[in-house]
């Protein structure tokens, strides 16, 4: 079974945040499908080179705010509405 998913992280356009996320020199990722969003928060703490806690960072996908223990796979099929898109 493929589970791999292409995705990409970037920093939030429409919402008011306290501090926004540089872009990242790549934001698009290909992964297994399981991988969950506490995950995703680890790995952008590293690759930005931040020392704070993945709570710090809020997670969104189509304006909406996505918890930790989400997969990519369970959010692509109840929050991803546009499927001839990337998942951003």
């Amino acid at each position: 079974m493929n589970d791999q998913l292409d995705f990409q992280l970037e920093p939030d356009r429409c919402g008011i945040s306290i501090q926004q996320m540089p872009p990242l020199n790549n934001p698009s990722l290909r992964t297994s499908g399981r991988l969950r969003v506490n995950s995703i928060k680890k790995y952008l703490l590293q690759k930005l080179g931040l020392k704070d806690a993945p709570s710090s960072i809020e997670v969104l996908c189509n304006g909406d705010p996505i918890g930790d223990e989400l997969s990519l796979t369970f959010i692509l099929r109840t929050r991803w509405f546009n499927t001839n898109k990337i998942l951003t």
